[in-house]
């Protein structure tokens, strides 16, 4: 779940408003506190609904485009929303404080290139003949 940073601050409010035992929050209340415009209420309580976060008492998306949610409960997800979403932000920065791994990068790098493929076969034959040339002569160095 992907969240702008008001609609992260609107989750809060409604996971915490559901620990207070609200039951019902009414429109007024909610844009003073959650601090959102009249135009961004239907669009966030919708995406709210849709996530499981409220559950509108009146109105609902079906009654059209001028769906209006006058009423909505705090549901028990929003706290679990809350959560993978603290969740999601813990292992964003954790990925972000971790130094990336210099042998990961080069191994990942040569991978993907087939220039460093051909170098490596080159060099594995040219090991290979270097050795048995080394061998041969060591050989007739014996018989000798």
């Amino acid at each position: 779940m992907i969240l702008n940073e008001k609609e992260q601050k609107v989750l809060r409010t409604i996971a915490k408003w559901y620990r207070e035992g609200k039951n019902s929050v009414d429109r007024e209340t909610a844009i003073a506190e959650l601090e959102i415009s009249d135009s961004e209420y239907n669009t966030i309580m919708l995406l709210m609904e849709e996530n499981g976060a409220i559950e509108a008492m009146h109105g609902h998306p079906s009654d059209g485009p001028d769906y209006i949610a006058l009423d909505f409960t705090p549901l028990c997800h929003s706290e679990q929303l809350v959560r993978q979403l603290d969740k999601q932000i813990e292992d964003e920065n954790k990925i972000k404080a971790v130094p990336p791994d210099i042998i990961e990068q080069l191994k990942e790098r040569f991978r993907r290139n087939p220039w460093t493929a051909w170098v490596i076969v080159i060099f594995i034959v040219m090991t290979f003949l270097v050795t048995l040339i080394n061998g041969i002569i060591d050989l007739f160095n014996k018989i000798r």
